[in-house]
């Protein structure tokens, strides 16, 4: 019995190192140096039971005029886009929804920028899947509290263009935050200690955070704190699945927080 777990285990070793060259082979030498192969062979492994995606995935690292290079970024870094970013030349620039769908107000949905419902929607100079972290945290808050299904990362987005918030080759400002009235909500600022914090979140008052480079960005990124657990911080990060599912430690945190606020009810 060991010896034949061996062999399987062997034999899948070999099976991945074989796709891992093979997808390799597709993807010309400029591209492997820009995307290094550790992130390749992530979203490739992720893949290898279906040989279709191996053929899709070469011919989204093969086409750089169908298929941008921040979207081959963001697979490289996170292979749960992978269906959005195949779908992007589809799909680009067009809103697929103007509804969160169903919203229970005080229960706080988690969103994704790179839901294919808004992702490929224009905002400042790319698209919301992109650079849209700020109107997406912010699509959270304002769902959660007030119940309204018709606030959109979309609609976020455009406000926040209308009023200038949106800074070409940075992102969004935090002055986005302080204007957010004609949603239902108010902006208040937040100490960043755990006392703080932790007795909000416990309060059910959620807290957007515009976030250094370090866990969460190389450059800088917004996500949503809303509750505690076992003295650990529950965190939406709207651009990735695994960092939203697991526990952080003010600790591991506190450093990489740039700003912070919480919002409630009122104008």
């Amino acid at each position: 019995m060991e010896s034949i777990k061996k062999i399987t285990i062997s034999f899948l070793l070999f099976f991945s190192i074989t796709v891992f060259i093979g997808i390799c082979s597709y993807i010309n030498l400029k591209t492997i140096e820009t995307f290094t192969p550790l992130s390749i062979k992530q979203v490739t492994l992720k893949f290898y039971p279906c040989t279709k995606r191996l053929h899709d995935i070469a011919t989204i690292y093969q086409n750089p005029d169908m298929y941008p290079e921040e979207l081959r970024i963001l697979l490289s870094g996170n292979a749960d886009t992978f269906d959005f970013v195949y779908a992007y030349p589809k799909k680009k620039g067009k809103l697929f929804s103007d509804t969160l769908g169903n919203i229970t107000k005080g229960e706080f949905p988690y969103l994704l920028q790179w839901d294919e419902r808004w992702g490929y929607a224009s905002y400042g100079d790319n698209m919301i899947a992109i650079n849209g972290c700020a109107p997406t945290t912010l699509s959270m808050v304002i769902a959660g509290l007030t119940g309204r299904s018709d606030v959109t990362p979309y609609t976020v987005a455009k406000y926040s263009e209308s009023k200038g918030y949106y800074v070409a080759g940075v992102g969004t400002s935090w002055n986005l935050l302080d204007d957010v009235g004609s949603f239902g909500i108010t902006n208040v600022p937040v100490l960043n200690t755990y006392e703080s914090i932790s007795a909000l979140l416990t309060s059910h008052h959620p807290i957007v955070c515009s976030m250094l480079p370090g866990d969460f960005t190389k450059t800088g990124h917004f996500i949503l704190l809303y509750g505690m657990q076992d003295g650990d911080i529950k965190v939406y990060d709207p651009n990735s699945i695994s960092r939203s599912e697991k526990l952080w430690s003010y600790d591991a945190i506190k450093n990489q927080i740039a700003e912070l606020c919480y919002q409630e009810i009122g104008f």
